[in-house]
């Protein structure tokens, strides 16, 4: 009797016998459940595997039940084929791929709800050092109080004794730190530089009352909280550092260390725009905002054209003479 290609008979079990073969029982009347089988001769109409066995039953109503295996040329068990092999990494090499995909987007999302919940914070501690120094939120380092001029990711020594008191210490030693994104780690740091500064992990707009930018290089009058009162409750107080400075994620030759190391934040890469970034307002709420939302609105003097820094803001209660100029300032044309 002759059956498919690469099978042989090598027991004929007759119908109504029970038998264990390779530790499994036999039995022509429960096997027969699976798609038909093609044996020439017609001896046999269904198949099924019996446990782990690599043997495989064919049974009929009318017939023995046949016992097959599958078997090379010379009686040896056949092997995978190399084709077979390749496929088998393929798949498996897809599926790490999805996987690890999945898991750094998973980490990622972590990252941004860490960060949102850091600026949550301090937004509560300066609605409390606020409500004991007469209405006034601390204040981003001054570098030319001349010209107006304030660094947004920097604090002076004493603004950060000050704000001790409501429980937001900057310290190196606070690791992790509310003062910057997880994404940023080793910040704050104390600098000994321009008499001494905190570098923190986030823009900072507090107490700033001139916005400078390429279309107001001198400054032109802010729309940022120096007041808690006075201030519109859409007003950005606090940002993600979404900076660039001449290229995404390059560290400046003139100011090497962490200060610009990790920006942007929550990218899938250092070198390119990010996609968005958390931010801190007024009202206290706090939200993830997306990179073409952004304008170019302030950054600090002696730098114009090397460093650009990003943040969102309602535009409502702009100068006129600034929101003629929001198109030329808008993120997505200094991608």
């Amino acid at each position: 009797m002759r059956t498919e290609k690469g099978f042989k008979i090598e027991k004929i079990i007759r119908p109504g016998q029970g038998r264990r073969v390779k530790g499994a029982e036999i039995n022509c009347r429960c096997e027969a459940k699976q798609s038909g089988s093609r044996l020439i001769g017609a001896m046999a109409d269904k198949q099924s595997s019996c446990g782990r066995s690599r043997s495989v039953w064919l049974w009929s109503r009318n017939f023995p039940l046949l016992l097959l295996s599958r078997r090379g040329v010379r009686g040896r068990p056949a092997a995978f084929t190399l084709i077979e092999l390749l496929v088998s990494m393929a798949i498996i090499g897809i599926l790490a791929a999805m996987l690890l995909s999945a898991l750094t987007s998973s980490k990622r999302k972590s990252l941004q709800a860490v960060c949102l919940n850091n600026l949550r914070q301090i937004g509560v501690g300066m609605t409390v050092y606020a409500g004991d120094n007469q209405d006034y939120v601390i204040r981003a380092r001054c570098d030319n109080p001349e010209k107006g001029s304030f660094v947004q990711i920097c604090l002076d020594t004493q603004t950060v004794k000050s704000v001790q008191t409501v429980g937001l210490a900057v310290s190196s030693a606070e690791n992790p730190s509310v003062w910057t994104c997880p994404d940023r780690p080793g910040l704050p740091i104390y600098e000994n530089l321009y008499g001494g500064q905190w570098t923190i992990g986030y823009q900072y707009f507090g107490g700033i009352t001139n916005w400078i930018n390429p279309s107001f290089p001198e400054g032109i009058p802010s729309r940022s909280p120096v007041r808690l009162t006075q201030s519109e409750p859409t007003w950005c107080l606090a940002a993600d550092a979404v900076i660039k400075c001449q290229r995404w994620g390059e560290i400046p030759a003139w100011h090497p260390g962490p200060a610009f190391e990790n920006m942007p934040p929550h990218g899938a890469t250092r070198l390119e725009a990010p996609p968005g970034g958390n931010q801190l307002f007024v009202d206290g709420s706090a939200q993830w905002i997306k990179f073409e939302q952004m304008y170019f609105l302030t950054t600090w003097m002696n730098g114009l054209d090397v460093r650009q820094a990003f943040f969102y803001q309602d535009t409502s209660d702009f100068n006129p003479a600034l929101v003629k100029e929001l198109p030329n300032l808008a993120a997505p044309g200094f991608r």
